[in-house]
């Protein structure tokens, strides 16, 4: 069968007869709200947000994962997720106003009922540097704290506290650069700090590596239907609306690779080489409401994102000889809001599901 290799831009024809294969769709994510500020006498975290990660795709990460923003690593035991969550400074997207990441044992479709475990971990980046001695002097003299006690991690200073009160879940902190990272676990019982602190053994800290850049940039619907952010170096742009479709967007990271190919059937076969190309539509009707059409689904998740449902969808279609479809429906006052991500098997997916639940509805 004859090969053609077309870039991003010659393939996107193509790109939008495929996408009218399926049903249109819809998305929305609010971006979250950063968490309290903490202060130079450490504060509690705040109370376990289980919300904003239930927003996630079900999967599992296991190994050493990398937080580069932060500059460290943790080996994550097989059979707990691990949520990335980034919050960028909305007066300056180019930088972040905060990070925060989960460890937990609980997917999209909410916490356990039994053997409850989340560690949540923040950075704010905004706050005065500080030194290590006064951090702590601050902590080991609170009566905040049942107990906490100097410890040392794969050379990294740190503490290991518990608050005291209702609420007394463990805290260990570091300083990474002159800024305090706070990890807590919930629920406070020994199962859950021995696993903790199995983790949090296998801390590893490259020092002068920690970053507030955002490595995003933040673009707006011309219309104002929504706004959402891109990573830095993907390509985009509006096409002109047309019928029911009020706007569509398409977009690309730069290493996008796409292959058509021939076949005797009624479809080419397409091949997502590497890379993740995006449509978004917005359109006029309920379509969202619907499943999508020609296609082998392989998983359907409800997705719930400030308090507007939605379906998570991952399928391929008989144009698919290669590669996923991840499709995300919202349908909200009157109009349907499709975000299709099509992407070789070896995407990045802890990225498409940041941009998923940063996409933000003009309501």
């Amino acid at each position: 069968m004859p090969k053609t290799r077309f870039k991003l831009i010659i393939f996107i024809a193509l790109l939008g007869l495929v996408m009218a294969a399926c049903a249109p769709s819809a998305v929305q994510t609010t971006v979250p709200e950063a968490p309290p500020t903490e202060t130079s006498v450490p504060l509690p975290p705040s109370e376990e947000p289980t919300s904003e990660p239930a927003a996630e795709l079900a999967g599992v990460n296991s190994g050493r994962i990398s937080f580069d923003q932060l500059g460290i690593s943790l080996e994550v035991p097989e059979g707990l997720m691990v949520i990335k969550d980034p919050i960028v400074n909305l007066d300056d997207p180019s930088k972040l106003q905060s990070y925060l990441f989960y460890i937990q044992n609980y997917g999209p479709n909410g916490a356990p009922t039994e053997n409850y475990f989340q560690m949540y971990g923040h950075l704010q980046y905004d706050l005065p540097l500080t030194t290590w001695d006064e951090y702590k002097n601050d902590v080991l003299n609170s009566d905040m704290y049942a107990y906490a006690q100097e410890i040392e991690v794969n050379g990294l200073a740190g503490i290991d506290s518990q608050f005291t009160g209702e609420r007394n879940r463990f805290v260990y902190y570091f300083l990474l650069d002159g800024r305090v990272l706070s990890i807590a676990v919930s629920d406070p019982t020994e199962e859950n700090k021995a696993l903790a602190d199995q983790i949090i053994n296998t801390l590893e800290y490259s020092p002068g590596s920690i970053t507030n850049a955002s490595q995003v940039q933040l673009i707006s619907e011309p219309n104002g239907y929504y706004q959402m952010y891109l990573p830095d170096g993907w390509q985009y742009s509006f096409n002109p609306p047309a019928g029911i479709r009020l706007s569509d967007l398409e977009a690309s990271s730069p290493n996008a690779e796409i292959v058509i190919e021939d076949s005797e059937g009624p479809h080419s076969n397409i091949h997502y080489n590497s890379g993740v190309t995006l449509n978004i539509a917005v359109l006029e009707d309920d379509s969202a409401l619907m499943e999508p059409n020609m296609a082998q689904v392989i998983s359907r998740t409800p997705i719930m994102i400030s308090g507007i449902s939605g379906q998570d969808f991952v399928f391929t279609e008989p144009s698919t000889a290669d590669g996923q479809i991840r499709e995300v429906r919202y349908y909200n006052n009157g109009l349907s809001y499709l975000l299709r991500f099509s992407y070789a098997l070896d995407a990045d997916q802890e990225q498409i599901d940041w941009l998923i639940r940063n996409f933000q509805i003009s309501q």
